[in-house]
């Protein structure tokens, strides 16, 4: 016997739901984190911040997908980390971003810099200039210089700007050579 039906779609569905959607790779997460709390006092456990983090990478922050809402009852309940968080639309979306200095940024609330771009153009930088020319030319530690390769470090916009262009600059010279 068959059965036919109509889905009524007449209500709008949220364009994101205030709670970050679990993703597959999330199987694999320890269940024993549900019972911890998470870093971010606004996911309800560890492991709901670990799976948040499977499907978001380690380099964003969780703004990006919070919504204002959500961010007033995280904020009335003293959970939310960063009450500053402004919400932008971004190609018809909603988007968390965090003040920075330079802007919004989506990765934290110091710079909009993409840190995988900051440490590809560090690396890049000290095979083309030497630890010495970028330590010279951002004027940054050379003991620093380790955390800004291995991306645990992101460098200011301002610097970040220089350095890449003086990595064009020394790609172009060394390609013409």
């Amino acid at each position: 016997m068959l059965f036919f039906t109509t889905v009524d779609r007449s209500a709008p569905a949220p364009a994101r739901p205030s709670v970050p959607q679990i993703p597959r790779s999330a199987e694999s997460i320890d269940r024993a984190l549900l019972d911890q709390p998470a870093e971010w006092a606004c996911f309800p456990s560890a492991w709901h911040l670990a799976a948040w983090r499977a499907e978001a990478g380690e380099r964003l922050a969780p703004c990006v997908d919070c919504l204002p809402e959500f961010q007033a009852r995280m904020v009335r309940l003293h959970r939310c980390r960063h009450p500053e968080a402004v919400f932008v639309d971004e190609d018809g979306e909603l988007v968390g971003r965090l003040p920075t200095p330079a802007g919004f940024s989506r990765y934290g609330s110091r710079s909009d810099v993409d840190p995988a771009a900051s440490a590809f153009s560090v690396v890049l930088a000290c095979r083309f200039l030497g630890v010495d020319g970028v330590v010279a030319l951002l004027g940054i530690s050379a003991p620093s210089l380790p955390h800004y390769r291995n991306g645990n470090r992101t460098l200011p916009p301002a610097k970040f700007l220089a350095l890449q262009a003086a990595v064009r600059t020394a790609a172009r010279f060394i390609t013409r050579s």
